[in-house]
């Protein structure tokens, strides 16, 4: 803050110098002043500027003109001191004004009509507004809290954002890649340009299911380019919003622009099915000219391109493969060292990375080495099987399974029927994945069995025994409530 502190007390000296004797009877800001005076000139004030600190350096060369950063001086220097704003409601009966900038740069004259409000929308992108005047030249301007604080070199979020934003710097350790990203991050990297290009748009939809690792991907293209980005739980930031939801899309974007970060929604979907919700989030995050690249990360089936009246781009990532689940369970099993069957878990499992980090969140506290493989069979399909939400009520239900093979009394040719199906199951990830015969296969690679007979011959039990076998929930569905008794017609 000494730094912060030095400037504040500079911009006081000119104030005084500026109105003279009717400065001089607030003696309670006299002792905020330089002890020794500084003559204005513009070579002197060219030397001060060159021996700011990085942050005012960056600021200054975003303001560019020499009173929207004499302007933000004034309101940095009536944060640090009360007295100051008192003063400065004294002498011109309002607080920071533009119009006050241009009166002590005696550039009141310099620009035209046009020049100034534009110049005024920039310095705006930084201060906030207390009290807004017909005339915008006259509207009061101040700094707030975080904007001092990061001019000190403190990067905390305001503590109206750490709940539903995250900062990622590029400096920052990334996280870890558990799968092939070369092929993804081409694209984005090929997509994003920092600052947006003038022949791209700036506006990337991301389609992928929850925990592909869009925020991994965007993060490796960000540390490429020496940049970084703001993460934002756009579901989370609207709750804790409510009506002031327009200023904390303000503060984000302030944020975005301090540190020339893009700028990542994610929890949009939901958001953009309502017309009133979808309308605000288009017209105050997705607002051109863009100044940063803007990722809105959806599902597939989320549609956003036909209400937005300029291009974006549509980028759709398929969900994770066998080869990429396989990857993902071996170098969890790596991180976490364990030893387990991961190329028959990566094809037997369709998971995403989310789900899979989940997993092995619960082996943390179950597994052992001295477990057999059927023992870890077991507690990785329990493990899998809790993944995801199981139907509360209705026709679909999960029951459990416990008879074995030994227990089921058949004919030998139809025990090795079911045997044969637990073989393939086995063996799956063997033959279309270590022999390469997948290609080959394209459709129909997953088992189905009819079981028919008379009641009370073993059907429901041989699918009991298959469960059990397979380490693979059961689920008992009754067609009644699906399917009406006349053809063709479903219940409803």
């Amino acid at each position: 803050m000494q730094k912060i502190e030095e400037y504040s007390r500079w911009v006081i000296d000119r104030v005084f110098l500026y109105f003279g004797d009717e400065a001089l009877s607030y003696e309670s800001v006299s002792i905020h002043r330089l002890q020794t005076p500084i003559v204005f000139t513009q070579e002197v004030i060219q030397q001060t500027y060159e021996i700011e600190q990085d942050r005012y350096n960056v600021l200054f060369q975003k303001l560019s003109k020499e009173a929207l950063i004499l302007a933000l001086h004034l309101a940095v220097a009536q944060y640090l001191f009360p007295e100051f704003y008192h003063m400065l409601k004294g002498l011109t009966g309002q607080a920071v004004t533009m119009a006050l900038a241009l009166e002590l740069t005696g550039e009141s004259s310099t620009y035209t009509l046009s020049e100034l409000k534009k110049q005024y929308h920039i310095l705006r992108k930084y201060l906030r507004l207390e009290q807004k005047m017909e005339n915008f030249l006259y509207s009061e301007l101040y700094a707030d809290e975080r904007l001092v604080l990061y001019l000190s070199g403190d990067d905390a979020l305001p503590d109206c954002l750490k709940n539903s934003c995250e900062l990622y710097f590029p400096n920052q350790l990334q996280s870890k890649k558990y799968f092939a990203t070369e092929y993804y991050e081409k694209i984005l990297s090929d997509s994003i340009s920092f600052p947006p290009s003038p022949i791209k748009t700036g506006v990337i939809q991301l389609c992928a299911e929850e925990g592909r690792g869009r925020k991994v991907l965007l993060r490796a293209v960000a540390a490429k380019k020496d940049a970084g980005w703001i993460f934002i739980s756009y579901d989370r930031l609207k709750t804790d919003a409510g009506e002031e939801l327009k200023d904390f899309l303000w503060l984000i974007q302030r944020e975005a622009r301090l540190y020339d970060f893009g700028i990542s929604y994610y929890h949009v979907d939901s958001i953009l099915l309502e017309k009133e919700d979808r309308d605000i989030f288009i017209s105050y995050c997705l607002k051109p000219p863009l100044f940063t690249p803007v990722c809105i990360c959806t599902e597939e089936s989320t549609e956003l391109i036909p209400y937005v009246k300029y291009p974006i781009q549509k980028i759709i990532f398929p969900p994770c493969d066998s080869q990429e689940r396989i990857l993902l369970w071996k170098n969890f099993a790596l991180e976490y060292q364990m030893e387990l069957n991961c190329e028959q878990y990566g094809v037997k499992y369709h998971l995403s990375p989310k789900d899979i980090e989940k997993i092995f969140h619960g082996l943390t506290c179950f597994y052992q080495n001295s477990m057999t493989n059927q023992q870890k069979d077991k507690l990785v399909a329990e493990l899998c099987s809790n993944v995801h939400c199981q139907p509360k009520k209705g026709s679909l239900h999960k029951i459990s399974s416990f008879y074995t093979m030994n227990d089921l009394k058949l004919e030998p040719d139809k025990k090795r029927i079911l045997e044969n199906i637990c073989a393939y199951v086995f063996c799956q990830h063997k033959v279309y994945h270590t022999w390469n015969m997948n290609m080959k296969y394209s459709y129909g690679k997953n088992v189905t069995a009819l079981f028919y007979g008379p009641s009370g011959t073993g059907k429901t039990m041989a699918a009991h025994v298959l469960s059990h076998e397979l380490k693979m929930p059961l689920y008992q569905i009754d067609l009644s409530q699906v399917v009406d008794k006349y053809i063709g017609e479903r219940c409803v």
